[in-house]
């Protein structure tokens, strides 16, 4: 991940802040830690979230000279004082800024720094801050952080006040931003806000430049100084004070060749060839305002053999470091920036001091290090200073805002700022050949048309000073070529390593190529070291792949591995590189394997087979046609054990191959074979690409495996298929869920492909049943599949369960609803004499039931009778009733004149002579009452006793007749009383008489109840009737 080269936002205590370099670098400042994104495109600026980040410290190789120097093709600057605080790349990339006294640490990819704008390790060149004048070279005023769009590489950069300026990797100087005064110097005023190409004339290349506060100069690869913008104080060195808009030579007169430079204020100063510093502009050369330049340079005194090795200059002071280590500086010293312990009066009356200006005679001051330390970078801010020293520790001094201990107070001396990491600051190699001659000031040797210290026939690029060489594959470097590191490759003269990609991988250093990701694995990250195995439940069939694919439902990954095709068709591809891969053959219908690797024209390989103990594998190589081109088997090959095959065989040819590795004999089990592929480049070095020790199973996680029959998944990334569930089921393969079991169908098991059809007798009423259903007594199911059970129907039933019939009522019996169990008898007073009926039937009136479960109804036998149905019995007839007939459904009333006092009877008693019955229904006959009679039976009534009778009992059959001599003039006469004894004169002569008679004259009744007169006694006579 590119990091950016913003200012840090994290602050650390003094526990938490320390940073180890994550490793230390092999070139110069700032090795690139990430490769070069393809096609000229750089990652969006990204500020990795900060945590304390660990590594271990190393003090990495050992340069012939440590050192920074600004703005020169020669060196990277890694030591720089922004608006609020110095910074110091160091050697993984990292910035260091201070805040309230301690470092803040940026985990950045940066190699050189200046101001508002960094060289990332990719070199792309990313600016951040004010933009009002296009300073930031985007492309507008508006943006304040991004990327600038170069056509080659950036390889210094250098800030001046509002306008920033680059030299590219082939030597061509870059300028944009303010440009009011010419300091573009592209022969305008215009204001760019995208970088303009500055032509310092034909043939001529740019090694050095600085931005200045208006102005600019460039060192070119002649060793010539040239310079334009503002020229008030005669700072362009042409012998004027006029502008100028474009580039003009610098007339310094000394026929030295410039190797530094610096553009402080209204001045310019460089180190010459000699090691002398040369100074013109304010208070060297003008001294005042528009004043006539007095002189082409004024020489610095540093001192009797004293030469300057380094210069920096910001401001109004500038700072040169000495042969010997020390600095001295000189300019204004209102904050103590020169170092000397002193400060300037001008503005705080608490100094005593005054400014140094060489130009008008004073002498430079010499900063106060600690004894015994040399300077190894230096850096001026625009009123303070800093240096890193051969301790390792950064002191800084003049003005600050706290950033050095945590106050606001300007110091005088040198103040060792809170920094335990300085061996690990990203120092450039001062002197490439190791002769003891800075690089600055070892070129323009004989034979050295560039000026870049190799000559033309050691030189891969004679006309470009900025590149002089190309590094061999698996190295990169624009300056020394540096062995590219783990997870990075290097080719084609790369300026730096390129990252593996995601998908490839590199576990070795100096490799010209990243590797692909082996089939079965993946690598998902930058510049990886090492391959990663596809986790459980995911797969990948091919090489080079920066993921693994889940499984996808319905499928799962076997953990035990897959197997490599059998043929060109199906062949495993293997990534290309040296490897060891154990698979087996299982037998059956694996007994062959076969591999296909892809052979690039810069490379060739063996492979070699190492069969399992006590079996026998063939081994053949066959080209892009499937035609073998060469073998090695148990007839060809003294050790039956191992085979070897070559592309040697076919002239290294490139193109795709195939290896094919076949079971012969032996023990059939799964031991592994071992086939070592050691795939070499066709270079004379004939370097291996990858490494035999590498042990791969190739056969591992390259499929994923569908379901099969009876087993599921619903999820991706499975290792194992779920079987189906009891109740459910699943037909076919790769199934992504299970089937539930429709009704009608159940299944008891798991893992099936189908269900079961319900029997007869048993119904599934519901889907995903895991069992049949019994019908129920009272229910039955007649045949298979059924989904329910059915009612037994009214008048059947059935007793027990998982019947496929019901059974019919029995005659006598019945069942009165659906789904009953068992049959009901038929009570008394009903029968049933069908089956299969749904009830009973009532006894009809004049019939009976008189038991349960009875078939029939019997008819009332004589003498009984049933007015209703239904009946348990028949009813006898009551008393005063008759039944004559069987079957009576009623009872007769015995007629008038008849009787009956017993019940059940068939018939009537005709009432007895002396009786009667004068009503229907009569239990008992009535005698005949005193007075009345009847003589025959079978009378509704009596006779009443006639007159001249009486009956003087009951139930008589007669009457009796008064006798003689008594009558009885009325009826009903109930007693012998009733009849009257004929009075006297009277008689009665015959018995049965109504009436008396009289006697006639001539007798007479002297007596009552004569039943005759007696006759006149002779002698007498009776002159009346009724004479007594």
């Amino acid at each position: 991940m590119i990091i950016s080269a913003i200012t840090a936002i994290l602050m650390l205590n003094e526990e938490t802040k320390r940073i180890v370099a994550l490793g230390i670098c092999i070139l110069f400042l700032g090795i690139p830690m990430l490769g070069y994104l393809s096609g000229g495109e750089v990652s969006e600026p990204t500020l990795a979230e900060q945590s304390e980040i660990s590594f271990t410290p190393s003090s990495g190789p050992t340069l012939n000279i440590r050192g920074s120097e600004a703005g020169t093709v020669f060196s990277h600057s890694i030591l720089d004082i922004g608006v609020d605080s110095p910074m110091v790349i160091l050697a993984n990339g990292t910035s260091v800024e201070w805040s309230e006294g301690s470092p803040v640490y940026s985990e950045d990819s940066l190699i050189s720094t200046s101001g508002r704008c960094s060289i990332l390790s990719n070199y792309s060149l990313f600016c951040s801050g004010s933009n009002n004048y296009g300073q930031l070279g985007l492309g507008n005023t508006v943006e304040s952080s991004g990327y600038v769009t170069l056509n080659q590489e950036p390889i210094v950069v250098d800030e001046g006040k509002d306008h920033t300026c680059a030299i590219l990797l082939d030597s061509s100087l870059w300028c944009w931003g303010r440009n009011h005064l010419g300091q573009i110097g592209d022969d305008s005023t215009d204001n760019r806000v995208s970088p303009v190409n500055i032509d310092l004339g034909s043939g001529v290349y740019a090694v050095a430049v600085s931005a200045g506060e208006h102005h600019t100069c460039a060192i070119t690869h002649l060793g010539d100084v040239m310079c334009w913008g503002y020229n008030v104080r005669g700072q362009l060195g042409d012998g004027t004070t006029n502008d100028s808009l474009a580039p003009v030579l610098v007339n310094h007169s000394t026929g030295l060749r410039a190797v530094s430079l610096v553009t402080s204020g209204l001045s310019s100063c460089v180190i010459f060839e000699n090691g002398s510093v040369g100074c013109w502009g304010n208070k060297y050369t003008v001294f005042s305002d528009n004043g006539e330049v007095s002189g082409n340079i004024h020489l610095i005194d540093l001192g009797l053999n004293t030469e300057a090795i380094m210069l920096d200059g910001i401001g109004s002071h500038t700072c040169a470091v000495t042969d010997n280590g020390s600095m001295q500086c000189w300019g204004v010293n209102t904050h103590g920036q020169l170092g000397d312990g002193t400060c300037s009066s001008t503005i705080n009356s608490d100094c005593t001091a005054e400014n140094v200006f060489p130009g008008e005679g004073d002498s430079t001051v010499h900063v106060n290090l600690t004894s015994g330390l040399t300077v190894l970078a230096a850096a001026t801010g625009t009123d303070s200073t800093c240096a890193l020293l051969s301790d390792d520790s950064l002191h800084c001094w003049g003005a600050q805002s706290g950033e050095f201990d945590n106050t606001t107070n300007s110091l005088l001396n040198p103040h060792q700022l809170t920094f335990t990491d300085g061996a690990y600051v990203a120092y450039t190699e001062q002197d490439f050949d190791g002769d003891g001659i800075r690089n600055l000031f070892d070129t323009h040797q004989t034979g050295d048309s560039d000026g870049d210290g190799t000559l033309d026939s050691d030189d891969d690029y004679p006309t470009n000073p900025a590149r002089w060489t190309d590094c061999a594959d698996g190295q990169f470097g624009r300056l020394t070529c540096v062995t590219a590191y783990p997870g990075y490759s290097a080719s084609d003269s790369s300026l730096i390593q390129t990252e593996c990609q995601p998908g490839t991988f590199q576990p070795f250093s100096g490799q010209a190529s990243c590797l692909d990701a082996s089939a079965g694995h993946y690598v998902d990250s930058y510049a990886s070291s090492s391959q990663t195995q596809c986790p459980s439940g995911y797969s990948n069939s091919n090489t080079g792949q920066s993921s693994c694919s889940p499984a996808p439902a319905g499928f799962y990954v076997d953990q035990s591995g897959g197997d490599a095709g059998n043929s060109n068709t199906t062949a495993l591809q293997l990534s290309a590189m040296s490897a060891n891969y154990s698979a087996s053959i299982t037998g059956g219908s694996d007994n062959i394997d076969v591999y296909s690797l892809n052979l690039s024209r810069t490379t060739w390989f063996t492979a070699n087979l190492t069969s399992p103990a006590g079996q026998n594998y063939d081994l053949e190589l066959l080209n892009s046609t499937y035609q073998v081109v060469d073998s090695s088997n148990s007839s060809s090959s003294s050790n039956m054990s191992y085979d070897e095959v070559s592309t040697s065989s076919v002239n290294n040819s490139s193109g795709m191959y195939y290896i094919r590795v076949s079971y012969v004999s032996g023990f059939n089990n799964t031991d592994d074979y071992n086939l070592v592929i050691d795939l070499r480049s066709t270079s004379a070095s004939g370097l291996q690409v990858g490494s035999v020790t590498t042990s791969i199973n190739p056969e591992f996680a390259i499929d994923s495996t569908p379901c099969t029959p009876g087993t599921w998944q619903d999820q991706t990334g499975s290792t194992s298929c779920n079987l189906a569930s009891p109740g459910h089921y699943v037909y076919g393969s790769g199934a992504t869920s299970q089937n539930a079991c429709t009704a009608g169908y159940y299944q008891p098991n798991s893992g099936q492909t189908g269900c079961i059809i319900a029997s007869s007798g048993y119904f599934v009423a519901y889907p995903a049943s895991t069992s049949q259903t019994a019908a129920g007594p009272g229910h039955y199911v007649n045949g298979t599949g059924a989904t329910a059970q059915t009612a037994c129907t009214v008048g059947t039933y059935q007793p027990s369960s998982a019947q496929s019939t019901c059974f019919a009522a029995n005659p006598g019996y019945y069942v009165p609803v659906t789904g009953q169990a068992n049959q009901t008898i038929c009570n008394g007073g009903t029968y049933q004499p069908n089956s299969g009926q749904r009830e009973c039937i009532d006894a009809a009136p004049g019939h009976y039931v008189p038991t349960q479960g009875a078939t029939n109804q019997t008819e009332c036998s004589l003498g009984t009778y049933q007015p209703s149905s239904g009946q348990w019995s028949c009813q006898n007839a009551e008393p005063g009733y008759y039944v004559d007939d069987v079957g009576a459904i009623s009872q007769t009333a015995c007629s008038v004149g008849e009787y009956q006092p017993s019940s059940g009877q068939t018939s009537c008693l005709t009432t007895s002579a002396g009786y009667y019955t004068n009503s229907t229904g009569s239990i008992n006959q009535q005698p005949c009452l005193p007075g009345n009679f009847q003589p025959s039976p079978g009378q509704t009534e009596c006779f009443q006793a006639e007159p001249g009778y009486y009956v003087d009992t009951t139930a008589s059959t007669t009457q009796t007749p008064c006798a003689a001599g008594s009558y009885n003039p009325n009826f009903l006469a109930d007693d012998v009383s009733d009849c009257t004894l004929a009075d006297m004169g009277h008689y009665v002569g015959l018995e049965g008489s109504v009436a008396q008679d009289e006697c006639l004259p001539g007798s007479y009744a002297s007596a009552q109840g004569q039943i005759a007169c007696d006759t006149a006694s002779p002698g007498y006579y009776v002159p009346n009737s009724a004479a007594d």
